[in-house]
């Protein structure tokens, strides 16, 4: 009694804004500052995705993608010192993107014919949304600082080294992110979160040579 249709309904409603300041490298130093306004809504984000498979739940199902970003601010600045130091660094904020609340479970809505030996009850798995509608949720925003020192030397006969330092998220920002990058989706299932936290204050020392 069921009818499965397999079809290219689903759609996207996608509109941004950006603005954009550059300054090209001059006495010695260069900066990019943007800010990006966007908004993504629809039930269109993923080719393998079960949106729309459960008809009782179109309507609850248009809403925010779960790409969704409002608000991003960057900016990017280098620098060379009149040592010869290369200094850099990036700041950037973004605001949360967006999960739902869930409820799951199984349901008993397809029963094979009743004959000796020829199976058992097959269970789905629906679900509903908490609040009626998908991705109405929102994580927290969060600030992202990176920083990059680099030195170049040359030994002569040709030989060129370069030692760099890095560090990212300065800040040792920890946020916790409703949101699983498998799935590209974030989702709170019957109660328990389905959430990454940003990783830690990282360093990293390079040196290259060349010749």
């Amino acid at each position: 009694g069921d009818m499965f249709l397999v079809s290219n309904l689903n759609s996207i409603d996608y509109q941004a804004y950006v603005f954009e300041l550059i300054r090209r490298q001059y006495r010695s130093w260069e900066m990019q500052a943007s800010y990006t306004w966007s908004e993504a809504k629809g039930d269109g984000e993923d080719f393998n995705q079960a949106l729309g498979d459960d008809r009782t739940l179109l309507l609850d199902e248009q809403g925010f993608q779960s790409y969704d970003q409002r608000h991003v601010v960057k900016l990017i600045a280098a620098t060379i010192t009149p040592w010869g130091f290369r200094l850099g660094g990036s700041v950037t904020w973004q605001s949360g993107l967006p999960y739902s609340l869930i409820t799951q479970k199984q349901a008993y809505g397809a029963r094979p014919p009743l004959l000796l030996n020829q199976g058992q009850t097959s269970a789905v798995v629906r679900q509903q949304y908490v609040t009626g509608q998908r991705n109405d949720q929102r994580n927290q925003s969060y600030w992202d600082v990176n920083l990059k020192f680099t030195k170049e030397m040359n030994v002569g006969r040709g030989l060129n080294l370069q030692f760099s330092a890095e560090v990212f998220n300065l800040l040792n920002d920890g946020t916790y992110i409703i949101f699983n990058p498998g799935t590209e989706s974030g989702q709170q299932i019957n109660g328990r979160n389905v959430a990454t936290r940003r990783f830690g204050r990282q360093w990293q020392l390079g040196f290259k040579m060349a010749f």
